[in-house]
């Protein structure tokens, strides 16, 4: 969803690898402000988030912080909602798990 979400910074092109570990040098430019971000979001860390928007504000612009912001927001709301009703996930979503670094636990598991 980040990916999709964010097409260009100042005009040019966002080329965003997935970011799966590390908050240091992950492969993806200002990923470590991205990454950060993101987690205080998702966490609702109030302690954190400050601190977070304001290196992203620098790095990424307003509009940037606000899209990642509103990316992981949105992706946690979605995913508490379908943890909290219990949505099966479609094994076709093997591979978008492997790159994000995780497995769909069994019981969760829908085979096609």
């Amino acid at each position: 969803m980040l990916r999709a979400s964010i097409q260009t910074i100042e005009g040019g092109e966002l080329i965003c690898p997935t970011i799966t570990s590390g908050l240091g040098n992950c492969g993806v430019a200002k990923g470590d402000v991205i990454r950060a971000l993101a987690d205080a979001v998702v966490l609702c860390d109030d302690d954190e988030y400050p601190d977070a928007r304001v290196r992203a504000e620098y790095a990424l612009g307003r509009d940037g912080a606000d899209r990642i912001a509103m990316v992981a927001g949105n992706f946690s709301m979605m995913n508490r909602a379908l943890d909290a009703i219990g949505a099966p996930i479609d094994s076709t979503m093997d591979s978008l798990a492997a790159e994000l670094g995780t497995t769909i636990p069994s019981h969760l598991r829908r085979e096609r």
